[in-house]
């Protein structure tokens, strides 16, 4: 005799949430997916062995935790939080519903580059043994190595109708992060844009090295800029390479490479770089440069046009 088990009897397949855009890997005990998210900060939605309720989100830019934690109480209005650093920063709280429930939510946060990537696990009505699965639902995260990705890459995806990873997508989310003062996200998904395929177009090709310079250097690592900027503006055309060469000389100056600055500046104003004078009198990398002997004779070879 052969019992037949319908589908729907059958053992579930313990269920792991891996996400390659992130790389992360999510796989508390009883995992199921539930709602696909529909924003970019939100990775995953589900639940959990004890009826727990669970959700991944990312945040970018945060020093620290401590501004996280307390835009969470704030939202939550919970009573009671507690919170702790270890093993990394976490937080529980109680929110009263209807005068009957009690939904006891936790939150832990780990930390990787400029992002924190965040598990908020909760109870919809407290139990004497929810805390425990929270937080077991909390310490289920793995995050990988950095792969250089951020939400913006998510945004311009959606609104292309392209894959997060197109080199183009991830040029036109550096680009943005950029514009917005972030030097540090721009550089990670510049970086993966390189390793992501080819662009299609030449002067894409160059817009990105010339980026990834900027970021670069922006971020604080000019001796990291150099090599970028060098790169970029072999690769320029016109207006393009003469605006690389003049980054790569404020890299090379903050840097400490003064002859590669010099050399740098010359060619820049050689092929008709006009820069202004309070500019170049206050551009913060090149003032190394204003403080050798040889700024003079170039400010009155190539500036004054003497």
């Amino acid at each position: 005799m052969i019992l037949l088990v319908p589908a729907a009897l059958a053992a579930e397949e313990p269920y792991r949430f891996e996400d390659p855009f992130w790389n992360l890997v999510y796989a508390p005990a009883g995992l199921r997916k539930l709602l696909t998210p529909g924003e970019p900060a939100t990775i995953f939605r589900g639940r959990a062995a004890g009826d727990v309720h669970v959700e991944l989100k990312v945040h970018e830019g945060a020093p620290d935790a401590k501004g996280i934690r307390k835009e969470i109480l704030a939202r939550a209005k919970g009573e009671g939080p507690r919170e702790g650093e270890e093993p990394r920063p976490w937080l529980l709280y109680t929110v009263h519903k209807y005068g009957a429930f009690e939904e006891v939510h936790g939150h832990a946060l780990y930390p990787r580059g400029p992002h924190w990537f965040e598990v908020h696990a909760w109870v919809t009505d407290r139990t004497p043994d929810c805390e425990k699965a929270i937080r077991a639902a909390l310490d289920a995260l793995k995050p990988g190595d950095d792969p250089g990705c951020g939400i913006k890459a998510r945004q311009v995806a959606a609104l292309y109708g392209r894959q997060p990873l197109d080199p183009e997508v991830l040029l036109e989310a550096g680009r943005l992060y950029l514009g917005e003062g972030k030097p540090a996200l721009a550089a990670g998904v510049l970086r993966r844009a390189r390793t992501s395929g080819k662009l299609g177009k030449k002067e894409d090709e160059a817009a990105l090295l010339l980026l990834l310079g900027l970021a670069t250097l922006e971020a604080g690592a000019p001796a990291d800029a150099v090599p970028w900027l060098a790169e970029a503006e072999k690769a320029a055309e016109g207006g393009k390479a003469r605006d690389a060469a003049y980054h790569l000389a404020r890299a090379a100056a903050a840097a400490g490479k003064l002859d590669e600055a010099f050399a740098s500046l010359d060619r820049a104003f050689a092929e008709g770089l006009v820069v202004p004078k309070a500019r170049l009198s206050k551009e913060k990398e090149l003032e190394s440069a204003r403080k050798d002997p040889r700024w003079e004779a170039f400010w009155r070879a190539r500036v004054e046009g003497k």
